[in-house]
C-alpha cells in the first residue's frame, strides 16, 4: 500500500488502520483511512475521509473534544500514543507528525487491535487478585482456626464468607468447611436469617453488638455475640462469635436443683 512506509510490520493493513489529517480553519480533517480495522470498528471511508471527530462522534461530544485533544498535541508536533475502546474493541493510537519546511504538514496515525491482549491482560490480573484472595482468606482462616470459639463472617448478602474449625464442629456440617463458603448463612441455621432481618430493622442507622444464647439440634447450648461489620464507613456485613455454654448451663441446672432440694 503506497503510505505503509509509515509502519514497520508488512501487511499492518490486514489486521490495523492506518488514517492522515490535517487541520484547516482550525479544524483536524481526516484525509486518507484505511485497513481492516476501519471496516470491524464499523466504519468505512467514506465516514472518515473528509470528516472531522465531531462529525463521526457527533452524539458523544466529550470523547470528540478529548480525542481532539490529542490530535492538536500531534499538531503541535509532540508524538502521541493513546488507548481507547469502541464497540468491545481495545485499540493503540499513535500519532506522528509529518513535518515540512520545520511546520507540520499532516499527523500519520495508525492504530492497532489490542483486545485479544486486554482480554488476557485481564485475565491474568483476575488470576492474579483471586491468588491473592485465596492467600488472605488462608491466612485469615489459619488465623481463626486457632480461635476456640466458632467463627463466621457473613456478608450484607447474608452469605457465608468466612467461617473456621471449630464453627464447623459446633454445628456438626457436613463436607469439606470450604464448601460452606458462599452458601446462604440461614441454610446453615435459622437465626441468622432471624437475626439480621431483626437488626435491619432495629439498627437501621446505628448497628451495635447482639448477645444472645441459643440451643441448636445437637442440643447444645451456644452464646453468641454478633458485630456488625464496616469499611470504609460502609456495612459490609456481621462477625458471628460462638461459644459453648452447654456445661456451664448444666452446672447451673443441677446446683438450682440441689438447692431446691
Amino acid at each position: 500500500m503506497k503510505d505503509s512506509r509509515y509502519i514497520s510490520q508488512s501487511g499492518f493493513t490486514d489486521t490495523g488502520m492506518i488514517f492522515k489529517f490535517v487541520q484547516r480553519s482550525n479544524e483536524f480533517i481526516h484525509t486518507f483511512a484505511e485497513g481492516e480495522l476501519l471496516y470491524t470498528l464499523g466504519f468505512n471511508r467514506e465516514d472518515i475521509v473528509g470528516k472531522t471527530l465531531h462529525d463521526f462522534y457527533w452524539d458523544d461530544i466529550d470523547t470528540a473534544n478529548l480525542l481532539n485533544g490529542y490530535y492538536k498535541k500531534a499538531w503541535e508536533g509532540q508524538y502521541i500514543e493513546y488507548e481507547g475502546e469502541f464497540r468491545g474493541i481495545y485499540y493503540v493510537i499513535y500519532l506522528r507528525p509529518l513535518f515540512h519546511k520545520d511546520k507540520v504538514a499532516e499527523v500519520v496515525g495508525t492504530c492497532v487491535d489490542i483486545t485479544n491482549k486486554k482480554i488476557m491482560e485481564d485475565d491474568i490480573l483476575q488470576k492474579e487478585q483471586e491468588r491473592k484472595l485465596m492467600n488472605s482468606y488462608a491466612f485469615q482462616r489459619s488465623l481463626i482456626d486457632r480461635l476456640h470459639s466458632g467463627i463466621a463472617v457473613t456478608d450484607c448478602n447474608k452469605k457465608i464468607r468466612l467461617l473456621n474449625r471449630e464453627f464447623y464442629e459446633l454445628f456438626q456440617l457436613k463436607g469439606e468447611v470450604d464448601c460452606h463458603i458462599g452458601m446462604q448463612a440461614s441454610d446453615l441455621h435459622y437465626l441468622f436469617d432471624k437475626e439480621i432481618n431483626k437488626n435491619k430493622f432495629e439498627n437501621t442507622e446505628k448497628r451495635t453488638r447482639t448477645t444472645k444464647e441459643i440451643k441448636i439440634d445437637t442440643g447444645r447450648t451456644l452464646r453468641y455475640n454478633c458485630f456488625p461489620l464496616n469499611e470504609e464507613n460502609d456495612f459490609v456485613g456481621y462477625l458471628w462469635e460462638f461459644e459453648d455454654i452447654t456445661e456451664q448451663k448444666n452446672g447451673k441446672s443441677y446446683y438450682s436443683g440441689k438447692r431446691r432440694s
